[in-house]
């Protein structure tokens, strides 16, 4: 993972856990979404194109993918309130397991290291754990952290659970 956050410009020290010279505090949030729908219908939909058919206001260009979609080592952009984008870069993608890892880039603010899991519960329902790391790269990003992304993570787990079991109830986007 290194050569990765070398071409994003973050410096190893920076990333560090244990390092006295860290400059901010990463924070994990974790949430378990449970969906009525077996686990290989949920799967493929965490992918940025698949995304568009059940995620209101998702919009994001792929800059790099040899199939268009999720794989390793695709990068996509989202626009990012009229500032740069944000950058996603795919670690991991293991369709076999239900497994995919992005790392998200808002230059300025803070980087976010994703994964998400489907486990199946049984043949007709599932759950997607999902797991969030956020380090901030700077002051604004730390505020930005503390107003909006923490007081409203939860909130943004649960409507993306509705969504996209919307739309694999009813093949319908769930608009807000």
């Amino acid at each position: 993972m290194e050569p990765c956050f070398r071409i994003l410009g973050i410096t190893r020290t920076f990333l560090s856990h244990t390092s006295s010279r860290a400059l901010y505090t990463r924070i994990q949030k974790t949430y378990t979404q449970s969906h009525p729908h077996p686990a290989d219908r949920v799967f493929p939909l965490l992918c940025p194109e698949e995304e568009t058919k059940w995620l209101d206001h998702w919009s994001y260009q792929m800059i790099f993918s040899e199939s268009g979609g999720a794989e390793p080592h695709a990068i996509f952009t989202t626009p990012h309130h009229g500032e740069d984008d944000t950058v996603w870069y795919t670690v991991r993608h293991y369709p076999k397991e239900r497994y995919v890892e992005f790392v998200r880039v808002t230059p300025g603010e803070m980087v976010a290291h994703i994964e998400l899991r489907v486990v199946g519960q049984d043949d007709k329902s599932s759950q997607t754990l999902v797991s969030y790391t956020f380090t901030p790269l700077t002051d604004k990003g730390v505020e930005r952290l503390q107003v909006e992304v923490l007081p409203q993570f939860e909130e943004n787990m649960v409507g993306g659970e509705e969504a996209i079991n919307y739309y694999l109830t009813t093949g319908n986007k769930l608009v807000s």
